[in-house]
């Protein structure tokens, strides 16, 4: 090999490691874009804008793009026992199953759509605000699967959960209203400017699916296969 092939060779192997570490910036970047929407808390009585502008359903722009959507539940909360809370999930998750043309199925671990509880999101990102204020979050199926979080759920651990009738808000909060919000954006639901919708902006207190909800669900997955 003669140094003029030598030096093209090494020049071309330097473009190629820049091209690398180019990408992989670009790559980390881009999945920093991809943010949590939140849901915020309140006692109940406060006021909204929102509510001055009712509207149906609000579609993110994200799906996913299979039939069946599995999920898992990781851990359990500091303030509930494991049994009650998981079984707070369960309880979402068949309403969503109740009204939609998507198959939501639980499995032991590494679920499409993982349900946890923490202090930040994920890798020590997208903090918590301890009691009060923010009580969970959760990321759109941006990719439909193709990046890990996708559609994972996270529950502020410094809350009091409960699946009875809680106390207000920030002293309590329902369990099972609240996941089933947070599967509503994990399906790819935005907020609604409803105040009657679940999918509204904040948590007021125990609540269900209503049409609105219904109607955005079914928008993005129809309705659910008739038995």
């Amino acid at each position: 090999m003669n140094i003029l092939t030598l030096f093209s060779t090494r020049r071309i192997l330097v473009a190629l490691f820049a091209l690398t570490l180019l990408f992989i910036a670009l790559s980390a970047t881009a999945l920093s874009m991809l943010q949590p929407v939140y849901l915020i808390g309140v006692d109940g009585s406060a006021p909204s804008a929102a509510a001055a502008n009712p509207g149906n359903y609000v579609l993110s722009g994200y799906r996913w793009n299979k039939d069946t959507v599995t999920f898992s539940i990781a851990n359990c909360p500091a303030s509930l026992d494991c049994e009650s809370a998981h079984g707070a999930v369960r309880e979402a998750v068949a309403a969503w199953n109740a009204v939609i043309g998507l198959n939501l199925v639980e499995v032991p671990a590494d679920g499409d759509i993982v349900i946890s509880w923490g202090l930040t999101g994920y890798g020590g990102r997208h903090a918590f605000d301890g009691k009060g204020g923010k009580v969970a979050q959760t990321y759109y199926p941006y990719t439909g699967g193709a990046v890990w979080f996708d559609g994972d759920i996270v529950l502020d651990d410094s809350e009091t959960w409960v699946v009875g009738t809680p106390a207000p808000f920030p002293q309590e909060v329902h369990l099972a209203t609240v996941v089933t919000h947070e599967l509503g954006h994990a399906l790819g639901l935005a907020h609604s400017y409803n105040r009657g919708a679940l999918m509204w902006t904040t948590y007021t207190g125990v609540q269900g699916l209503s049409e609105h909800d219904i109607a955005g669900g079914q928008a993005l997955y129809g309705a659910p296969a008739a038995h």
